[in-house]
This record gives structure tokens, C-alpha cells and sequence, in this order.
């Protein structure tokens, strides 16, 4: 059915894309693509720009809201405020592990930001957004693997420019900006913005709805001075800070009971069972739309972005030099509740301070000059400090007990709600007890010092009159020193206080097959081993405890990895790539443009901050893909404009970070292979009607990736053989020829904007439709986590006035869709999915006045 709507959408477009009697013509786009401001027409790139005043008549407020307005542009914010990702083009990397670099580069004003989150805050006073699609490795600071999102904010000027505004909105949305010039002396002119954002929270937790709520301020301070010798220079001061009650995930498959296996023709309990009975609060499956949780406490999320940069452009004859320096920090101190229930199981409290420093130099011809070179060198340093505490509750050694199974068939016959009545030390074994304690703080200590340089150079030379050939070249050398330290307030002794004999009695194994299991690696599968064994039965039983009982530190580990005792981490990473770019524009016409591209990029390698699971690498290789793409940029007429791109992506040793329900797993997933096709057309069929389509299709899956997340959900609800037997005997599953996780293989966004005259003032009425097709919401492509079709409706009416007033009314998913953003399996509770919730329906006033 969405499907159907999908395709009616588009062709009603084609059916008014007849030739039209009246008709305005398409305003010119400034983009800064190729770092110097060319017409969007003219650029050989796959971009797509966002400029401020549509920004402002959609009421766009964050880039979360601005990717349904771009084609193959993804935005999440998952565990908090903090963790933001991007993606484009299907390939993005998480950012919830600090050992690693962003896939997509984020620059402000041109200058890098490393963090992912440090841009997620309300876009004010912004002059335009422009994403770039594909590898950028020539330009852009620093090298990036899949793409780039350049924001550009308001210079100041010496015109009277300025405005305050004013939102409310349905759950308590209070919004507050303002911005304006002034002259600071005869060459220097100043613009101050300050803006400050306030919201309920839409999930329930008790009788409150506290939980992704907004709460964020900040300012942002220019400087501009521009002499008569061709001389400017540009300071920025800005500080924006975000202190929020987020973010809820809910339960999208409980683990209740087995839904789809029975063991001796009764129903299999799970994890969700056995809370219960130790008095926790159960959301089954299907009530994810109800916005509901329970947690011991809310998640906390706050963080600080700040930073000064100062930007020197000086044009010497027809020789343009510029150079860009920053500094900036970004500090994080996050909140969770880390078994995401209200039985105390775990708590995590996770704190991070980053500084870098930029600097960039650049040098470039005149524009129009028949061979037009810009060459430049980057340098960048980053140091990272991180805390992760892990406290342990004082519920778990029971909720370990009973959910244990395998364990607990070593303790007694008793049934399972027996289990939960024990006094903890006494009836399980002596040799076990002490060591689950409650109280327990698993704390990781990480540092890291980061220092990346580059030479790049772009020429682009006109062959003929209608030819261009365009060549880029990047040299990028990294360096990077890790120190991680992993300890635990209580240590965990190794295998050696097993008593052998009694399990191997208890499981009618021999204690020589045990002991030849103590002397294989993990997960190498060598042997004659219990889960081998386990592995080749039908269905294959599901005992993950198993899978680490034997390792050292046995205890924590038949709970969770994450739990699991680890040695420190002292890593050294040098890196060098040649990246770049070619590629040849053809321009029959003055209106027409045909370009075919190569492009490479890359990213560092890295190692954990986390605690990850066994069989997995502590440290993870850099990131390379290769880009091919032929693209068509066409206006047709005044007011018809198509631009197409087709291409095909490789990307190499992709960096992939990916919840198991027990640890983060941050990897080298192999090869991913992304082919797609993307479409932007604006028409103008009417002086009073602007049509625009934005539409992406992306192909993306796994070529190659041996060591990828099993489907824990799948194998304990219906007892999937095939991830069962991997996941037992190697700890990871083959996930080749999958798709990639988060991606959607059609997106679509078709807008319609009526421009009215009522007595004098102007009135300007938009609705946006927009279609995501179903979508693996997980890297496992776990059934249970495909988020079906989704459809949105947008709606704005802006009533402009003579008086410089606006009064904008705005509507987001005014059909309030329920669906969900990235789902893991859930901590401690294997059987388990939870999802986080997109927002809901929104809406509101907003008043502007302008000066």
C-alpha cells in the first residue's frame, strides 16, 4: 500500500509537469562545493543546499528534521544526546565509541568538527546547508569516506540585518532566538545570535512524561573586518550547551515467553518472565506506539560545544589566500539506566572531554582563468579523554541466578521461581556466588592523542569550450596513541574455582572435554568442545552463558561481555593514503551539464573504548571507498531543473559499531557495496507554485563480513539452526550478501509550495509528503527489527506582513506515525529488542519579527 502511494506521488508530479503559460523562473543556488561560491549548476558534485530562508518557512529547527527534505542523507540521535550519526549514501558510523572518526564530515563555517553531536542544536541564524554526496578526499580538512554536510551561518555585514523569534508549539515547545549586525568601527562590523530551546518530553516513564524532552542555549559571536587592500578577517566565538532528560528506548519484541518454540511442548520463559517475577514492569510486543518505559532513572544527557575560529582571506593579484584556524572543545557527561528496566541490574555513567585544534591554508587562482588550481595543506589535532563507570545493582546476582539456565541446572532441580527465592551465597555454589556482586564498578579509563596532516591540491582545466577535465589529489598522514585501562572494584578470579567434575556430572560431559575447552582460544571453534556439541543439535539450544564460562574472570563473563575482565590497552596507529578525485564535465549548452567522476576517501583506524566481545579485535583498520558516478544537471526552459546522479560505492574495512545486548562491537565489517540513483527536480509551473522532488534509491549490502552480530532475538523466539550453531561456537555470525542496517531502499520527498495575496499581505501554504520504504533498523537484518513503510505529512502556512512580521504555523507528522529509529538487543535480556522512538506529531506558532 505504501508502495502505491510512493508511485502516485511521484506521478501526479508527472502529470503536471506539462508546459505552463505562467511561470517564474528558478532562483539561482550559491554553494561553496569546490571552496569557492559557484552556481549549483555548475558543479560537477552530487550536493544538495538547504538555504536559511527555507529552512525557516519549513520551521526546520535541527538536522534531524532536515534530512526528509534530502535524498540519501540519514540523521539519528540514539542512546543520548551525545551519540548522534550520520550516514550518506547508506555508510555511517555510530557515534557511541570515541575510538573512532565520523564516515561523513561535518564542517561549520569551515571548520571540522570531529564530534558528531556537536551540531546536533537548533539551527539559527543559518545562511544555508549544503551535503555533499560521495568520498571527499580532496577537500574539506579533514578526509571523510562517504560524504560531507557544510553549514554556513550569517557574515556580519554593514547592512541593517537582524530578527527575533518566537515558537510555541504542542508539548510545552518554547523556542527563543534572536540575531542582528552592528558596527563595531568604519572596517569592522559585528553580528551577535543567541537562541535558547525548551520542550516536554513525549515518553512516559510512571505518571510523567519526562523522557526526551529538549533543553539546550547557546550564542554565537562574529567579528568581521574588511580593509580597502583587498584584505578580510573573520572571528567567531560560539558556545552552545545541551542538558536533557534522554533517550528512552521501548520494547519493540519482548522475550516474555518464546513466541514462535516450545521446549517439551510448553513455552520457553525468558528474560522478561523472570523480571517480572523479581517485581519489574513488562511492556510486551506491539505496545512500542503507546511511548511508554520503566527504568530505575532516567537517562541524563548533557554536553558543552565551544570554540573560536578565525578565518584571514587576502586576494594578492589574481591569487586568493585563505586560511582558516580553530580551536574547539566538546565535552559529554551522559546517564543510563544500562538494562533498560526497573529492576537494578546496572547503571552506566559514561563522561568524555575532547580539544582539537585546526588549521588550514589555502591558495587559489582566479575563477575564471582557463586552468583554475587550488592547493592547500591541514593540519589537525585532537586529544580525547573518556570515563565509563559501571556500577553493578543490587538485583543482579539474583535476575544471574535465574536467568542462567545453564547455570543453574549446576545448582539444584528446584523450579525456576524457586531459583528466584534463594538466598544469594547460600544454595548456589560458593565458588560462583561471591563473585556477580552487587556494588561491583566496572570502570574503563581511555586516552587518546591524535594528530593528522595533509597536502591536497585540485586543478580543473577547460579542454574546449564545452570540456572540463577536473583532478584532485589529497596526501593525509595519521597518528595516533591509545591508552585504555579496564578495571573492576571487585576482580573476578579465572576458571580455575570451577569445580569440573561436578558441572561435567551435572551435564553428563566428561571433565576432560572441559579441560581440553580451557586451552582453545575463544572462539576459534577447535575441538571437541560442550557448545560444539550444542551447535550440532536440532534445534540447537540457546545457552550464551556457555559461550564464556570457561574464560578468565568466568564470573562477570557468563553475564556479559561487557562485564568481562580485559586487558589494558596500549596502541600505537600510523596511517597514510593517497585520496582524490577525477573526473571530466561536459557542457553542450549553457544550461545543461554532464559529468563522470572517480572519487576515493578514507578514515583512520582506531581502537575500542568499550569493553567488546570475545573473538572480536581490539583495534580496527582505516575505512576506504571508491566512488563511481555519472550525474546530469539540467534547467529546462525558466523553470523546470532536473539534477541526476547515478553511482556506484566501495567501501573497504567499513568501521561498523553495533550493540550485541551484551557489548559494543566495533569492527571492520569487510566490503560493503552501495550502488544507488538520486533526483532532485524543482518546478515552477505557476509565478504562485513551486513543485520540488527529492527522491534516493540505495542498494547497500555486505560483500564480505565473516564476523557480524548474530540475530539474538530471532534464535530465542524461534530457533533459527543457523545463527544458533554460529553464534555458540564462534560468538559472531556471517552476515554476507545482508543489507546494510538503517537504510532504506527508497526514500522520497515531494513538496508543494502556493504562494496567496490577501489584502496586501502575502500568504505561503507548503505540504511535504515523505516516504521511507521498510528498513532493516538493526545490522543483523533480525526480522523482528524491520520497520515497515512509513508515511509523513508536513504541513506550513507563513503570512508575511508589511510590517517585516511573519506568523508561521507549522505541522510535522501530522498523521502521527508511530515508528522507530535504530533497534539493538536489549542488555542483559537476550531475546529482547528495543528501539528508539522517532518524534511523534509536532506543531505550533511562530512569530518573527525582522530589522
Amino acid at each position: 500500500m505504501q508502495k502505491k502511494k510512493l508511485a502516485l506521488a511521484i506521478g501526479l508530479l508527472g502529470v503536471v509537469m506539462t508546459p505552463a503559460i505562467q511561470a517564474q523562473q528558478l532562483e539561482e543556488v550559491l554553494v561553496t562545493a569546490q571552496l569557492r561560491e559557484e552556481n549549483i549548476q555548475d558543479v560537477p558534485v552530487a550536493v544538495s543546499a538547504v538555504s536559511g530562508a527555507t529552512l525557516e518557512d519549513n520551521s526546520l529547527k535541527d538536522l534531524l528534521e532536515m534530512q526528509t527534505s534530502v535524498p540519501s542523507l540519514l540523521v539519528g540521535v540514539n542512546q543520548s544526546s551525545s551519540t548522534a550519526n550520520f550516514s550518506i549514501r547508506g555508510v555511517g558510523t555510530g557515534a557511541q565509541n570515541f575510538g573512532l572518526e565520523s564516515s561523513v564530515g561535518l564542517y561549520v563555517d569551515g571548520v571540522y568538527r570531529a564530534r558528531q553531536s556537536s551540531v546536533i542544536n537548533q539551527l539559527v541564524d543559518v545562511e544555508a546547508v549544503e551535503i555533499l554526496r560521495g568520498p571527499q578526499g580532496t577537500f574539506f580538512g579533514k578526509n571523510s569516506a562517504s560524504g560531507s554536510v557544510l553549514m554556513r551561518t550569517v557574515r556580519p555585514s554593514n547592512e541593517q540585518n537582524g530578527f527575533v523569534d518566537m515558537t510555541v508549539g504542542n508539548l510545552g515547545l518554547v523556542n527563543l532566538s534572536a540575531a542582528g549586525n552592528y558596527r563595531v568601527t568604519d572596517n569592522t562590523n559585528a553580528r551577535s545570535t543567541l537562541f535558547f530551546s525548551s520542550r516536554d518530553g513525549f515518553i512516559n516513564e510512571g505518571s510523567s512524561k519526562d523522557i526526551n524532552d529538549r533543553d539546550r542555549w547557546g550564542f554565537r559571536q562574529q567579528f568581521l573586518y574588511e580593509g580597502d587592500n583587498d584584505l578580510s578577517v573573520r572571528a567567531i566565538v560560539d558556545y552552545a550547551k545541551i542538558d536533557e532528560v534522554c533517550c528512552a528506548a521501548l520494547t519493540l519484541k519482548d522475550s516474555f515467553v518464546a513466541s514462535g518454540r516450545t521446549e517439551n511442548g510448553a513455552p520457553v520463559p525468558g528474560t522478561d518472565y523472570i523480571l517480572s517475577m523479581l517485581g519489574g514492569t513488562i511492556f510486551r510486543s506491539g505496545s512500542f506506539a503507546d511511548n511508554s518505559m520503566a527504568v530505575n532513572q532516567l537517562p541524563r544527557s548533557q554536553s558543552k560545544d565551544r570554540g573560536v575560529s578565525i578565518e584571514v582571506n587576502k586576494r594578492v593579484r589574481d591569487l586568493d589566500f585563505v586560511s582558516v584556524t580553530a580551536y574547539r572543545r566538546f565535552d559529554t557527561n551522559d546517564f543510563i539506566d544500562a538494562d533498560f528496566s526497573d529492576v537494578d541490574l546496572a547503571s552506566r555513567t559514561y563522561g568524555a572531554e575532547q580539544s582539537m585544534f585546526t588549521q588550514e591554508f589555502r591558495v587559489s587562482t582566479n575563477a575564471d582563468n582557463p586552468v583554475r588550481l587550488t592547493a592547500g595543506a591541514f593540519i589537525y589535532k585532537q586529544d580525547i579523554n573518556s570515563d565509563d563507570k559501571l556500577p553493578l545493582g543490587s538485583m543482579l546476582p539474583n535476575y544471574v541466578l535465574a536467568a542462567s539456565k545453564d547455570l543453574t541446572t549446576l545448582v539444584s532441580a528446584q523450579p525456576l521461581l524457586g531459583f528466584m527465592n534463594l538466598a544469594w551465597g547460600t544454595a548456589f555454589p560458593a565458588q560462583f556466588a561471591p563473585h556477580i556482586a552487587s556494588g561491583n564498578i566496572i570502570h574503563d579509563q581511555s586516552t587518546q592523542e591524535h594528530e593528522a596532516n595533509a597536502l591536497f591540491t585540485r586543478v580543473d582545466i577547460d579542454i574546449s569550450d564545452q570540456l572540463e577535465l577536473n583532478i584532485g589529489l589529497r596526501y593525509t598522514s595519521e597518528k595516533k596513541t591509545m591508552l585504555s585501562t579496564f578495571e573492576e572494584s571487585i576482580p573476578t578470579p579465572g576458571p580455575g574455582a570451577l569445580n569440573l567434575s561436578a558441572i561435567g556430572a551435572a551435564f553428563g560431559i566428561a571433565e576432560a572435554q572441559y579441560k581440553a575447552f580451557l586451552g582453545a582460544p575463544p572462539g576459534d571453534g577447535s575441538g571437541v568442545t560442550f557448545n560444539a556439541a550444542l551447535a550440532q543439535m536440532n534445534p540447537a539450544p540457546y545457552v550464551p552463558a556457555l559461550s564464556v564460562l570457561f574464560q578468565p574472570g568466568w564470573a562477570n563473563c557468563t553475564v556479559t561481555a561487557r562485564f568481562c575482565p580485559r586487558p589494558d590497552i596500549n596502541a600505537k596507529l600510523n596511517d597514510d593514503r593517497v585520496t582524490g578525485n577525477v573526473g571530466l564535465t561536459f557542457r553542450p549548452n549553457d544550461s545543461t551539464m554532464i559529468y563522470a567522476s572517480y572519487g576515493t576517501g578514507y578514515k583512520s583506524g582506531g581502537t575500542n573504548t568499550d569493553r567488546i566481545g570475545l573473538g572480536f579485535d581490539t583495534v580496527f583498520d582505516a575505512e576506504d571507498s571508491k566512488n563511481y558516478e555519472v550525474g546530469l544537471k539540467q534547467d529546462i526552459g525558466n523553470n523546470l531543473r532536473m539534477n541526476l546522479a547515478l553511482y556506484r560505492m566501495d567501501v573497504d574495512n567499513l568501521q561498523t559499531n553495533t550493540f550485541t545486548g551484551t557489548a559494543f562491537n566495533l569492527q571492520n565489517a569487510g566490503v560493503a557495496e552501495v550502488s544507488g540513483f538520486e533526483a532532485e527536480i524543482w518546478w515552477n509551473p505557476l509565478d504562485s507554485l513551486d513543485l520540488r522532488l527529492a527522491y534516493s534509491y540505495t542498494d547497500a549490502t555486505y560483500d564480505n563480513f565473516d564476523k557480524g552480530n548474530c540475530q539474538i532475538s530471532n534464535i530465542f523466539h524461534t530457533g533459527n539452526v543457523t545463527e544458533a550453531s554460529q553464534y555458540l561456537t564462534k560468538g559472531y555470525c556471517n552476515r554476507n550478501g545482508d543489507q546494510l542496517g538503517n537504510v532504506p531502499e527508497h526514500f522520497a520527498s515531494l513538496q508543494a509550495v502556493k504562494q496567496f495575496n490577501i489584502a496586501g499581505n502575502g500568504l505561503s501554504v507548503s505540504a511535504e509528503y515523505v516516504y521511507y520504504s521498510e528498513t532493516f533498523m538493526i545490522s543483523n537484518n533480525d526480522p523482528f527489527a524491520l520497520q515497515d513503510a512509513v508515511s509523513l505529512l508536513n504541513l506550513n502556512a507563513t503570512l508575511s506582513m508589511d510590517n517585516d512580521l511573519e506568523l508561521l504555523a507549522w505541522g510535522r507528522n501530522l498523521t502521527d506515525e508511530s515508528w522507530f529509529g535504530t533497534v539493538f538487543d536489549t542488555p542483559l535480556q537476550d531475546g529482547k529488542l528495543s528501539a528508539y522512538p522517532r518524534e511523534p506529531r509536532t506543531f505550533g506558532l511562530t512569530l518573527r519579527k525582522s530589522f
